[in-house]
């Protein structure tokens, strides 16, 4: 089967609408200097099994910008698949990629009261000396800060019979990547949570510390939140 990829047409600088403002409130001159957002009209790539969004709804969330402009409430998508962000135009109904680059961190506002923070930061390429944009979730922030990649990667192929025919699709699944900071270290990079394995890749005075608190806390350390709970203690 061919397979149709994203429609990449011209880059395109959109000025928010009014509707946009909070609870379609303001006036036209507060329209009128709103920020405006960069991007691209999206489509969204169909040959894939499995779900390509970190969060399957359209959630309201914060955009903050490299230049200090934020805007509120806007419906967002995070395409773990292609680590971007996806904006739905409620006036036009339209989905608009945005520009990575300009983006500082954006938030999302779940209905039970949950907020995720993502932020962009710029990371070496493992096997060449290029850089790239990365959107990560952060999990904490204190003197160890902890985040993770909300990656979603193709692990195999899925056939499914359609009309007569046997077609294949990429099966997309969730593979985060978590990255440990600790000060005056390279980040610790790792996929699966393993108390054995993260020891291992601590460097001396923090895995002596690490031990201390698993310990004291009795961290088996076999998932997020207790990786979550490991980081913050960490000094």
């Amino acid at each position: 089967m061919n397979r149709q990829h994203i429609i990449r047409p011209v880059l395109i600088l959109l000025m928010l609408s009014g509707t946009l403002i909070s609870n379609g409130q303001g006036n036209a001159a507060e329209t009128l200097f709103r920020p405006a957002v960069c991007g691209e009209v999206y489509v969204v790539p169909k040959d894939f099994s499995g779900k390509q969004y970190y969060n399957r709804e359209w959630i309201p969330g914060d955009i903050v910008f490299t230049n200090g402009d934020t805007l509120h409430d806007m419906l967002l998508k995070y395409n773990g698949f292609t680590d971007e962000l996806i904006w739905l135009d409620s006036s036009s109904f339209r989905q608009v990629k945005l520009e990575k680059h300009f983006i500082s961190l954006f938030t999302m506002k779940y209905p039970d009261g949950k907020v995720s923070q993502f932020r962009r930061i710029v990371e070496k390429q493992a096997f060449t000396a290029d850089s790239a944009d990365v959107f990560v979730e952060v999990l904490c922030e204190n003197v160890a800060r902890l985040f993770v990649q909300r990656q979603i990667a193709s692990r195999g192929v899925t056939t499914k019979y359609m009309e007569g025919r046997d077609y294949s699709f990429d099966d997309l699944r969730l593979q985060p990547r978590y990255m440990l900071i600790l000060p005056n270290h390279p980040p610790i990079v790792f996929r699966i949570i393993n108390k054995k394995t993260i020891l291992r890749l601590l460097p001396a005075a923090s895995r002596e510390q690490a031990e201390a608190i698993i310990r004291e806390y009795h961290l088996p350390l076999r998932n997020e939140k207790q990786l979550i709970q490991l980081a913050g203690k960490l000094r």
